[in-house]
């Protein structure tokens, strides 16, 4: 027999033998007017979440810290707010068929998350799918319309595939993955085995190589902007070859040097940009006086 009770918003069927034995917990009523945003104190075991009842939405922080979580199928949801499942440390699956929309952090922290699917999503929130460090490969749907500026997939260690079907707004080349007009590089695949990188995109996205330990170069030529935090860190990058990079006052040195994450690539030797850079004398002023001395550019063109 069951037990019926208020919790996370929701009216929920739990199992009575799911604290020694694990087993499924069913959302089985609708949200609550008033809900009860208490942790599942029967719940002790390792569980399987369901909803069942046509839910569309879960709300913010719903399940974040749930320790026990393994799977969530919600065939119905449409929406998932900001950090619903945020460190769910032993989820390893999800299923939304239905969701258009998973807002901020929402997955951030789930360590064990090896399979995702979302077939039908629009938007993509800032770090919704960061630190899964255990996800190998995803598949984006052909409805993916917008991803919001920030760490795509940042912290994921293991991602070695990323894939889109039929997208009238992103694409895939070599592996990364761009917007249609591959003009701006959105991702590139932490853990992919090549060591050398080359791509025609005229910008880079924030956190686009962040993690890409295998990198040991990456030649850039078209390329006149870089995003935050781009290349942290790439503990093996050595070479970086950015000729038409566009460096045209102190703020833009200044971003370079210490926000696009190549003061934290610890082996970068060298960085070539084009010698007619008006101010790339001051540019390495700039990379002394912040202790960069290691770090050579390379006038070029």
């Amino acid at each position: 027999m069951a037990i019926i009770q208020k919790n996370k918003g929701f009216l929920i069927e739990i199992p009575r033998a799911l604290t020694k034995n694990g087993g499924t917990v069913t959302i089985i009523g609708d949200e609550l007017e008033e809900p009860d945003w208490c942790e599942f104190e029967s719940v002790c075991a390792e569980y399987l979440l369901e909803f069942r009842n046509g839910q569309t939405k879960i709300p913010e922080e719903a399940f974040k810290y749930d320790r026990n979580l393994k799977s969530v199928l919600a065939p119905f949801v449409k929406t998932v707010d900001s950090s619903a499942f945020d460190s769910c440390n032993q989820l390893e699956s999800a299923s939304f068929p239905e969701a258009t929309v998973i807002n901020s952090n929402v997955f951030m922290s789930c360590a064990n998350l090896k399979s995702i699917k979302l077939e039908k999503l629009e938007h993509i929130g800032d770090n919704a799918l960061s630190l899964c460090s255990a996800l190998e490969r995803i598949t984006l749907p052909r409805t993916l319309s917008a991803i919001e500026d920030g760490f795509l997939f940042f912290g994921c260690m293991s991602l070695v595939s990323i894939e889109i079907e039929n997208s009238g707004m992103f694409d895939i080349c070599d592996s990364a993955l761009y917007d249609k007009e591959r003009e701006l590089l959105v991702r590139y695949p932490p853990a992919r085995s090549d060591s050398t990188f080359k791509c025609d995109a005229v910008e880079i996205a924030p956190g686009a190589f962040s993690d890409c330990n295998n990198l040991v170069e990456v030649i850039l030529p078209s390329v006149r902007r870089i995003g935050a935090f781009a290349f942290f860190p790439c503990e093996n990058l050595r070479r970086l070859r950015v000729p038409n990079l566009e460096i045209e006052d102190d703020v833009q040195i200044g971003h370079l040097l210490s926000d696009t994450g190549i003061n934290d690539c610890s082996r970068l030797e060298v960085i070539e940009i084009s010698f007619r850079n008006p101010l790339f004398e001051k540019l390495e002023e700039e990379a002394r006086i912040l202790g960069l001395k290691h770090k050579i550019f390379r006038p070029i063109g």
